[in-house]
């Protein structure tokens, strides 16, 4: 468990690198450590979700928002109580614009319609 917390210090180090390689990497590399932990780094969602708003807040390569998503995504999967999915609309909404998905509810919650005009390769 040590191990979990010496690496998101690095990661966090690395998200906010002068190198577009090396921030998606970080970014990508904290959404897998956050799913490899499981319930081990619940208790540092928070501050996880602020370093990726953070980040969020004045990215522009579109790989890293990708990666950014990706991580929320993973962070959900793990434990979807840890976090407010109220306040992660902004994200959901800026990934989804910028690759034109569309997405619609279903009166259950569940995912009834994803569309996408972007072919994913």
């Amino acid at each position: 468990m040590f191990l979990y917390f010496i690496s998101i210090i690095v990661f966090y180090q690395y998200l906010l690198d002068d190198d577009e390689e090396v921030r998606t990497n970080a970014c990508f590399g904290l959404g897998v450590l956050c799913q490899v932990a499981g319930q081990h780094l619940v208790n540092q969602y928070e501050t996880i979700l602020n370093r990726l708003s953070h980040v969020l807040s004045k990215e522009t390569n579109r790989r890293m928002i990708d990666n950014i998503c990706s991580c929320l995504c993973r962070m959900i999967l793990v434990s979807p109580k840890h976090i407010p999915l109220g306040q992660v609309n902004y994200i959901s909404f800026v990934f989804f614009s910028i690759w034109n998905i569309s997405v619609q509810l279903g009166s259950t919650g569940d995912f009834s319609t994803f569309t996408t005009s972007r072919r994913f390769c």
